[in-house]
C-alpha cells in the first residue's frame, strides 16, 4: 500500500464542491432559474409526442356521456372528500422510517381519517391502497384489520408506479359515482428501505402485530390453500 498525507482541505473539497452542486441544482428546481452545470427544470412541457405545451389546460367540464361535472360547480351527487391526513417523509435505508413498518405507518393514518370526522369504520365500503412496492407491505388486508375496520370493508392495492396513490383515490372516485359503494378510503403507502430497491437485499420481516392479532395474520394465507379451504368449508368440489 502506498499512503500519502493529504491536508485536510483538500479532502473535504471534493465532497463540499459536491454538495454544493447538488444544493445549486435543487435551488434551481425551486425557483425556477438555471444552475451552472446547465440544468434547468423546465416550467412548462415541451411539445412533444403528447401533444403537450405551454398552452396546455386541463379539461373541465364533462363530456357527452360523462357525469364528471365542471370545476367548481356544486352537483347533487358530486363525490366529495371529508377527510385527507397523510404522515411526514423519510429517506430510504438511512431515514426515520427505516425500521417502520409500512403496516405501522398506514394503519393510524386510516384510523385519525375516520376519527377527525366521526366516520364509524363499519360504514367504510372499500379501501384502496397505492402501493408500488410490495415485498415491504404484507398487503391492505392486514393493514385494515389492524386499523380495526370489519371483514365487511372490502380492500385492494394498485400500482401505477408515483401515481398509485393518486390512482387509489380515483378508483374509490369512481365506485362512489357509479353507485358501487357509498364511503370509501384511497390512500397510499411506501416503504422502500428493506424492499429490494437501490441495491438493499435485506429481506423484510412480517410486522409481529399482524401475527399477534389471529385475523390479521389470517390475510398471509397463500391463495391456492384459502381457496382448499372455501371449498371444503362450503362444499364446493373442482367439478361445480
Amino acid at each position: 500500500f502506498c499512503l500519502k498525507w493529504l491536508p485536510r482541505s483538500q479532502v473535504l473539497e471534493p465532497r463540499l464542491l459536491q454538495g454544493m452542486r447538488r444544493l445549486k441544482v435543487l435551488c434551481g428546481h425551486v425557483s425556477g432559474s438555471a444552475t451552472s452545470n446547465g440544468l434547468m427544470p423546465a416550467s412548462t412541457a415541451a411539445k412533444g409526442e403528447s401533444g403537450f405545451d405551454a398552452n396546455w389546460v386541463p379539461r373541465q367540464s364533462a363530456k357527452p356521456g360523462q357525469t364528471m361535472g365542471s370545476l367548481g360547480v356544486r352537483s347533487p351527487d358530486d363525490v366529495v372528500i371529508v377527510s385527507a391526513l397523510r404522515t411526514a417523509m423519510a429517506k430510504a435505508n438511512k431515514g426515520g422510517f427505516k425500521d417502520t413498518h409500512a403496516e405501522d405507518i398506514l394503519v393510524p393514518v386510516l384510523q385519525a381519517v375516520c376519527n377527525r370526522v366521526g366516520l364509524d369504520k363499519r360504514h367504510v365500503d372499500d379501501i384502496t391502497i397505492g402501493n408500488v412496492m410490495p415485498g415491504a407491505f404484507a398487503g391492505p388486508a392486514a393493514a385494515k384489520f389492524l386499523a380495526g375496520f370489519p371483514e365487511t370493508t372490502a380492500c385492494a392495492t394498485v400500482n401505477r408506479a408515483c401515481s398509485s396513490g393518486l390512482s387509489a383515490v380515483l378508483a374509490i372516485a369512481g365506485q362512489i359515482r357509479a353507485g358501487v359503494i357509498d364511503v370509501g378510503i384511497g390512500a397510499g403507502v411506501e416503504k422502500m428501505s428493506g424492499s429490494g430497491f437501490g441495491g438493499a437485499g435485506k429481506r423484510p420481516q412480517i410486522n409481529q402485530k399482524i401475527l399477534n392479532m389471529p385475523i390479521a395474520r389470517d390475510t398471509l394465507i397463500p391463495m391456492g390453500i384459502t381457496s382448499e379451504n372455501v371449498s371444503e368449508r362450503y362444499g364446493i368440489a373442482r367439478e361445480d
